[in-house]
This record gives structure tokens, C-alpha cells and sequence, in this order.
């Protein structure tokens, strides 16, 4: 914010929950600005973007 004066809300409700599941699990945090921080990036995105698909099998379960 102190460069842009803007904050991205979406990038921060992303690696937020993120940043807490892996300081549980693994005990560090990660910067995603860094390698290791985009080699779990690309996964992460794909799993957000899964979970707020539709899915017609979930509603019609005759097509599961």
C-alpha cells in the first residue's frame, strides 16, 4: 500500500488462510514472492478455483 496505495483484498483473503494453514502444519511461513512460495501458489489457485465451481452433480445427483 505504501508504493501503490492500493491494497488487493483478493490476494489477501488468498494467502492469508494459506500462510496460517501452513504455519500450523509445517511450523514456518512461506513468502510468496519467493520460489518455494510460487511452487505452492499455481496448486493453491487451481484447488480456489475448484472449489467455487460449479459442479451439476452436487444439485442433480442423478448425474454423479
Amino acid at each position: 500500500m505504501e508504493t501503490n496505495g492500493v491494497v488487493r483484498i483478493r490476494k489477501v483473503l488468498h494467502f492469508g488462510p494459506l500462510n496460517n494453514v501452513m504455519m500450523s502444519v509445517f511450523g514456518n511461513r512461506f513468502d510468496f514472492g519467493k520460489v518455494e512460495g510460487k511452487e505452492l501458489e499455481r496448486p493453491v489457485t487451481e484447488g480456489y478455483e475448484l472449489l467455487g465451481a460449479f459442479n451439476w452433480s452436487d444439485h442433480f445427483l442423478i448425474l454423479a
